[in-house]
């Protein structure tokens, strides 16, 4: 028998090590500044709010009486919740605070990523996921928002990996564990954890294992344990708002309305082929990579790395059916197909793929970079597409758009053609450090350089302003709600403060009555009224100019990327109340 020699042990834990040492730091990089401004208007800071709802006596479990238009903003599970509470409990409430639980789980999730890479294959393969996961831009994005996301995927990775455990091992131990583990998804965000026992369901009846019987008996359980941890709250929310129908999570979540006809505007114009769309632009380095893992693992049968090939095709079939489509919809499916292009990616390194197949993937993969850098050149195809469908003429820019896009590719694609000939490709075995070190560089620049001013609405500004000017009385013409102006304003505009009255006013439909329709609210406030504007609102996707139609008067005192606040009073009472503004 042959022995493995001490050296071989201490080099085998020096590399050990080495890797945890770089998925420590790949998940460190998620906290550094992570308390960057604003908080985002929409998920970031109406889950925020429920947060602080949930530290009020007798809410722990229901923060429906305090949180943003109550079931609006409570109907959600409440795990992420309950832990960014316990965060604000410990650390105070702050942006950083605010998504600590998202950068935490993140980080998380990455380790789980290398250990079931290590488990189907090898260390390698492991490493090369979980930082291909890691450092992609789109992931490192949500992995430092303060919403729901980075947490449901950190679950589904745990319930996955313990159902690849099971798979190997003959005890149930681990199938308990993915059924709890499920149960904590669905504790998380409504029903997207199903997508995890119909997955498994969907190998046995592909891979049709000998013991067919003993895994349809794990996935009761599974479902099972999943259900007994996701029961009670669910329960208690039907009994205490939907009066004990059985359906109301189904109504009150408009799932149908969501599937068949899409809501809040989120139907995409590319329906079924969004995320195909999404895929490319998103998971551009790995894409090719991915779809390649994913056919070899069918034509080789390999059972387990088929589950994971499963996991993603669940859950990008239920989503891409739905008409209700967002990108953030991607993420769950992006661990699976890390961990398949991470296969891909080792074999390249190692040269172990045979024949023109690794420049294959390579150029592809640089065509995928081209498109996935430029939303006028993808918009300037899609355009000419449908005027060629329409039997239309296109249009000068998107032929001027398609070109440029066409020439770049082929530029890249011939340069890239050109390393990879002859002997030079041997340079192909390095193309996954690359890519992994220009995702790197990209997540790197997010985080330390864009994240500090691409997101100042200055929505802190004005609440710094307000509490400055000793302002007592605040009209706001814009959103029926702003979640983000309610956290910074310490929800004055849900009743939440007495020393600071704020009043919302919703423009009309027709521009044409703004003037008017500003005048006749305002009649009746005192000339120390604020009234803020939130310029984004009046017409959609358009930040509009408040001068265009406020009645002479009206002294312009703030002024940030999303807001314009004003006074109408006596130049001499502005003078000490509200400084003028700098332009």
């Amino acid at each position: 028998m042959n022995s493995i020699s001490p050296t071989t042990i201490q080099a085998e834990k020096q590399w050990d090590l080495f890797h945890v040492a770089i998925l420590l730091g790949a998940a460190l990089l998620r906290f550094v500044n992570l308390g960057f401004l604003d908080l985002q208007a929409w998920d970031e800071a109406l889950y925020s709010m429920r947060a602080q709802a949930a530290l009020y006596p007798g809410l722990w479990i229901d923060q429906t009486p305090l949180a943003i238009d109550g079931l609006y903003s409570s109907l959600h599970p409440p795990f992420y919740v309950w832990g960014t509470a316990l965060v604000y409990q410990l650390l105070g409430v702050s942006e950083f605070s605010s998504r600590f639980v998202s950068a935490l789980s993140a980080g998380v999730t990455i380790f789980v990523i290398y250990l079931i890479g290590k488990e189907l294959r090898s260390k390698q393969t492991g490493i090369i996921a979980a930082l291909l996961y890691s450092f992609t831009p789109f992931t490192c994005f949500y992995s430092r928002q303060g919403q729901f996301d980075a947490l449901l995927v950190l679950f589904l990775t745990l319930s996955v990996f313990a159902i690849v455990k099971s798979m190997q091992r003959p005890d149930r131990l681990h199938v308990l564990m993915a059924g709890v583990f499920v149960g904590c998804a669905l504790m998380t965000k409504l029903f997207v954890a199903f997508g995890i026992p119909v997955a498994y369901a969907f190998w046995v009846l592909t891979v049709k294992p000998a013991n067919k019987g003993e895994h349809w008996i794990r996935i009761a359980l599974v479902a099972l344990l999943a259900f007994a941890v996701a029961a009670p709250w669910h329960l208690y929310m039907i009994i205490t708002h939907g009066d004990g129908n059985p359906l109301f999570f189904l109504e009150s979540s408009a799932i149908v309305q969501r599937t068949l006809f899409g809501v809040e505007g989120n139907v995409q114009p590319l329906e079924v082929f969004y995320y195909p769309n999404q895929l490319i632009v998103l998971f551009p380095f790995g894409i090719a990579a991915f779809l390649y893992g994913a056919w070899r693992s069918y034509r080789t049968r390999d059972p387990l790395w088929i589950f994971l090939a499963l996991w993603f095709l669940s859950f990008f079939i239920v989503f891409s059916v739905m008409r209700t489509k967002l990108a953030v919809y991607l993420l769950p499916m992006l661990v699976p197909a890390s961990l398949l292009a991470g296969t891909v990616f080792e074999d390249i390194s190692k040269g172990t793929i045979e024949g023109k197949t690794p420049r294959l993937l390579i150029v592809l993969t640089i065509c995928s970079v081209i498109w996935s850098s430029s939303q006028v050149w993808r918009d300037s195809v899609k355009g000419l597409i449908s005027s060629l469908l329409s039997f239309l003429w296109p249009d000068q820019s998107n032929l001027i758009g398609t070109a440029f896009l066409l020439g770049a590719v082929t530029i890249g694609c011939g340069i890239s053609l050109i390393i990879l000939s002859g002997k030079r490709a041997l340079f192909a075995r390095y193309f996954p450090h690359v890519a992994l070190f220009f995702l790197f560089t990209l997540s790197m620049a997010a985080i330390v350089v864009f994240d500090r001013h691409q997101y100042v609405d200055g929505a802190a500004s004005f609440a710094e302003f307000v509490d400055r000017s000793n302002v007592k009385q605040i009209v706001v013409a814009g959103y029926e709600r702003n979640p983000q102006l309610t956290y910074y304003l310490k929800g004055a505009d849900i009743g939440w403060r007495d020393d600071l009255h704020v009043r919302r006013i919703v423009p009309p439909n027709d521009t044409a009555l703004y003037r008017p329709w500003l005048q006749m609210e305002m009649i009746g406030e005192p000339a120390s009224t604020l009234l803020l504007i939130e310029k984004d609102k009046f017409i959609r996707y358009h930040t509009i100019d408040p001068n265009v139609f406020l009645t002479d008067g009206y002294v312009r005192v703030f002024e940030s990327r999303r807001y314009a606040a004003f006074v109408a009073g006596q130049i001499d009472f502005l003078a000490s109340a509200f400084p003028p503004v700098r332009n």
